[in-house]
């Protein structure tokens, strides 16, 4: 699941990775939901994800000026997500729960699950 968030996150250029990335950020320039499926759909083709859609899926969470974050939502442990993060610092796996990571699993994932804007990789899954 880590992996496939790396490698999502490096071609949306989110979470502080460094160019070159796939999406083109810049001013002037509106981010088109169709150029981060491609970009997203690009990361995971050159990925060895064998897991993506069976025991996991990926949400990208779209923001009124592009994606925002991007989460792995488990299928086969429900309750259970890797969240986004910076590079070189870990991403476990997290459960929903009221400690502050739990709280954001529930937020993140309920966030993706609630709006029509998310994009889901390779399918919707995972929504209680």
């Amino acid at each position: 699941m880590a992996a496939a968030l790396v490698a999502v996150n490096k071609s949306l250029g989110l979470e502080s990775y460094p160019k070159p990335h796939c999406l083109k950020w810049g001013f002037g320039h509106q981010i088109t939901v169709e150029e981060v499926r491609a970009c997203t759909e690009q990361a995971i083709k050159e990925s060895e994800l064998p897991e993506l859609g069976k025991s996991y899926v990926l949400a990208v969470l779209m923001g009124g000026v592009g994606p925002q974050t991007v989460i792995a939502i488990a299928l086969d442990v429900p309750g259970w997500a890797v969240l986004s993060c910076d590079p070189g610092k870990p991403c476990p796996p997290r459960k929903a729960g009221t400690d502050k990571m739990g709280k954001r699993v529930v937020d993140r994932t309920d966030r993706a699950c609630k709006n029509a804007t998310t994009l889901w990789f390779p399918e919707r899954k995972g929504c209680p």
